[in-house]
């Protein structure tokens, strides 16, 4: 059965009048301990809120990152963002709810009542107190006051380089307070990890592990809160651009012994290798820190690649100085050892005919090309295997 139009009418105007005296009756109850507080006890914030002024304040922090920003490994910066979850009683803000229309707890700017002066200890930008004019920090009738200071974190970070791309930084992140010594506030840390809340993957770096504890600072005097952040580096950009094309054009020197010293091409083969070594070797130093606090090992296996390419120079020059010596000089001792050690089916065609033989040149090219080729695949491989062992065990 429907109801009349006036009925419901009535009913609507009852319901507003109850909630509308509800709510002004909650305001009227704030504004009626605010007034208690801040007029008739005449609450004080330059003043550290414990009745007890041998008693400490005890400040319970903990942290929450919703995503890393980046790691500078030349600048030697971590920037991460989130916020801090921090707790503490004021004894100065406490009121009995019973008295007050049951209210509980209500929210009050930051700059009207006490808080902690923390700050970014090991922050590269100037100092600075957390938060801002409009937070609000929510008050319970108890003393309890929470607070949320929102903040971008840039932090010093020192970057090991020895096993990039495959590397893991640690990085701390670390609060203080600038005049409460811990006698008078206390830190106290909330979780032993950091939180993750909304938390977005960075695309270069991923989290490992974290941690958070309080120490004391070096003379003992305030205390900190320190997080610890395990950064490992996303490896898949570097396997594709830099490792893999390193690997195959370490193995393409040993073409360059299957390219006869006569064609003409083999000392320009030579010289194009070293300067791709030399090439990628700049790329990389670009992506690393100017400091000499370690060295890069794959910056170490480019070098080694420089070194042989040097040699590889040296001996497609010789190949070709060789190729193209007087037909009536003969082989020395040694060339004829070599050559019947690598081109046996050779050396029996030339001792028939002594004087041909002693003329042909290429014969000998032909040997070192052979034995080039046995030496260069025998140190590319054994290079690999090392650098992927160091790797492996120290990454």
């Amino acid at each position: 059965m429907p109801f009349p139009p006036f009925l419901v009418l009535v009913c609507y105007i009852l319901s507003f009048f109850c909630f509308h005296n509800i709510s002004s009756q909650d305001t009227e109850h704030v504004r009626n301990i605010l007034h208690e507080i801040f007029e008739k006890e005449k609450y004080d914030k330059r003043v550290r809120p414990s009745k007890d002024v041998s008693r400490a304040v005890h400040v319970s922090i903990a942290m929450d990152i919703s995503g890393i920003n980046f790691l500078d490994e030349k600048a030697g910066v971590f920037s991460v963002t989130g916020y801090l979850e921090i707790k503490w009683r004021d004894e100065f803000l406490v009121w009995q709810p019973e008295l007050h229309g049951n209210v509980t707890s209500f929210t009050i700017p930051q700059e009207h009542i006490w808080i902690p002066d923390l700050f970014l200890k090991n922050g590269v930008k100037e100092p600075k107190g957390l938060g801002g004019s409009f937070y609000y920090l929510p008050v319970n009738h108890t003393g309890e006051v929470t607070w949320w200071p929102y903040q971008v974190v840039e932090t010093h970070c020192p970057v090991d380089i020895t096993y990039f791309p495959f590397d893991t930084q640690n990085c701390r992140i670390s609060f203080s307070l600038w005049n409460h010594e811990n006698t008078l506030v206390n830190i106290t840390s909330a979780r032993k990890h950091v939180g993750n809340f909304h938390f977005t993957e960075n695309g270069i770096w991923t989290i490992t592990a974290n941690h958070s504890f309080v120490d004391r600072d070096e003379l003992a005097i305030f205390s900190q809160l320190i997080i610890t952040i395990s950064l490992k580096r996303k490896t898949q950009f570097y396997m594709w651009n830099f490792i893999v094309p390193l690997l195959l054009l370490g193995m393409i020197k040993i073409f360059a012994f299957l390219i006869p010293a006569e064609s003409g091409e083999k000392v320009s083969f030579t010289v194009t290798l070293f300067l791709a070594f030399g090439v990628f070797l700049n790329l990389l130093s670009s992506h690393l820190p100017e400091n000499s606090d370690s060295v890069c090992l794959i910056c170490v296996y480019m070098e080694i690649q420089l070194a042989l390419g040097v040699f590889l120079v040296f001996i497609a020059s010789m190949q070709v100085k060789i190729s193209h010596r007087d037909h009536r000089l003969g082989f020395s001792r040694f060339e004829l050892r070599l050559i019947k050690l690598l081109s046996r089916d050779r050396v029996v065609d030339c001792s028939e005919k002594e004087q041909e033989c002693a003329t042909n040149w290429t014969i000998l090219s032909s040997a070192i090309d052979k034995l080039m080729i046995i030496i260069t695949t025998a140190v590319e491989l054994f290079l690999i295997l090392i650098f992927f062992m160091i790797i492996c065990l120290g990454g």
